[in-house]
């Protein structure tokens, strides 16, 4: 049995390696959760093997000597666990000719059953169509750039497929599965304009081929972006463009390594709303260079582009990111596993303001959401349709196919006065970010307004430590009792 993704995922890898082990079948764990961790991963998680980094080769290489009972050690790019003892073998060196590996087997996945139960409410952008069918699409692979927050599990070998490689694998897999929306997978899409163009030329021409709209969606970086490029994406078909904004402060940005600026920021979101393209892309407090004057720099640019949608949020450490080592460091993770499992979502206070400040920040962050980000009551929702006007361009969009339950709850088996939902869409005409929200989370959004305080983030902070230093009781430690070991 072989299994794999990211650390987010890390419960799911816990029960499915522990029912392999129960029918006693041989397990392979790869992929950002142990590649980044494999020692620490593996004794907890306790797979048979680990692929470490690229899989391709090296998981054909680890089965083939299992079936010869061949020597494991000469297996590059694996770990395991030999009595107890933790054994990594050499390194592999990365993929550099993408074009060496064959096509994924998509039917072997099973890809037509998931393509047939899309909802247009259930990812970004799945909105454009009522009944989505979208893939992601690699044609690259890692990063050139090293932001703190980041970690790559395949390394740092940035490299690109041909253009050849990718529309011949693009003509067979749009027509043999009827898919509408391609998710382009390349963090560097922008890096070379010729290229840029290149493929907006051959995407808006394979496009053409089918008797059923084709778009597509992509990242690119703000200091590459140009109006040209956007026009020239915008009449391909493209529909969506997403951008690591992270922070308006000149100072955050330059401790997260982001190489890029406030001005280029400024830049990308007034050209990405003169076209009609959604903008995809987040602002995330708490890095360690964050204080209430960065913070008041990025939230004052936000409110003040409101229309460009925007979203907020909060940084995480992510194993094997820099941020992640220096919470290790500083042991503000004493447990990796158990934040692994139970408290990646948690914010960390990874800042110099101490916890009651860092929770001011955290409920200004919460306050700004509720507040400011626009939203528009629906006109009608039945079980799989909701119609809304627009709240920009004021045209009426009728959304079918659409789920729009709130948290796994079933909306309609209460009175349509009564329902309670906030989902996320994008407007079908001018393509801006807006959220569908029912009568009664706009009522709950403004007593949360109203009545909520700090103090709830508060003591959320200090339930994964030894001890807390309340602001009103001086030197006074008061133990919890539920610290992170």
């Amino acid at each position: 049995m072989a299994t794999g993704g990211l650390s987010l995922d890390f419960r799911f890898f816990r029960n499915v390696l522990a029912l392999a082990k129960q029918f006693s079948v041989p397990s392979i764990l790869g992929g950002g959760v142990v590649s980044s961790e494999p020692e620490r991963i593996i004794r907890a998680l306790e797979p048979s093997y680990a692929v470490l980094s690229e899989g391709e080769r090296t998981i054909v290489e680890l089965l083939s000597c299992l079936e010869k009972n061949g020597d494991l050690l000469a297996v590059k790019g694996i770990a395991f666990l030999q009595n107890g003892r933790y054994l990594e073998t050499a390194a592999r060196e990365p993929i550099m000719d993408l074009e060496q590996l064959p096509l994924p087997d998509w039917e072997g996945v099973g890809l037509s059953s998931y393509l047939d139960k899309m909802k247009p409410s259930d990812g970004l952008g799945w909105d454009l169509f009522d009944f989505p069918r979208q893939v992601p699409f690699l044609t690259a692979r890692s990063c050139l750039y090293s932001c703190t927050f980041c970690f790559h599990p395949i390394g740092k070998k940035y490299r690109q497929r041909s253009l050849d490689s990718v529309f011949q694998e693009l003509e067979i897999i749009i027509s043999k599965f009827k898919i509408n929306i391609i998710e382009i997978v390349d963090e560097l899409f922008s890096v070379d304009i010729v290229r840029v163009k290149e493929f907006c030329l051959r995407f808006r021409g394979l496009a053409a081929k089918f008797d059923w709209p084709v778009k597509w969606w992509c990242q690119i970086r703000v200091d590459k972006v140009t109006d040209e490029m956007l026009s020239l994406m915008e009449e391909s078909g493209c529909f969506l463009v997403s951008y690591g904004f992270e922070s308006y402060s000149e100072r955050v940005l330059r401790s997260m390594k982001k190489n890029i600026s406030p001005s280029q920021i400024e830049n990308a979101v007034k050209l990405t709303q003169r076209k009609r393209l959604s903008l995809q892309g987040n602002f995330i407090f708490g890095d360690r260079a964050e204080t209430f004057e960065t913070v008041s720099e990025t939230m004052e640019f936000w409110k003040k582009n409101r229309k460009a949608g925007i979203l907020l949020g909060i940084i995480l450490p992510l194993p094997n990111s820099d941020l992640y080592q220096y919470c290790l460091r500083k042991g503000l993770i004493q447990n990796p596993i158990k934040f692994i499992e139970n408290h990646m979502w948690n914010p960390i206070n990874l800042t110099e303001l101490g916890d009651w400040d860092f929770a001011r920040l955290l409920h200004m962050v919460k306050i700004a959401r509720l507040k400011y980000c626009v939203r528009a009551i629906p006109q009608e929702v039945t079980r799989n349709l909701v119609v809304v006007v627009c709240p920009f361009c004021k045209q009426r969009i009728v959304y079918r196919n659409f789920d729009i339950t709130f948290e796994n709850q079933d909306l309609f088996r209460l009175p349509s006065t009564l329902a309670f939902f906030n989902k996320m869409v994008f407007c079908r005409n001018c393509r801006k970010r807006f959220y569908a929200s029912s009568k009664l989370f706009r009522l709950f959004s403004h007593l949360i307004q109203f009545f909520s305080t700090p103090l709830g983030h508060f003591f959320h902070l200090k339930r994964t430590k030894n001890s807390v230093s309340l602001p009103w009781l001086g030197n006074l430690r008061l133990f919890q009792g539920r610290k992170i070991d």
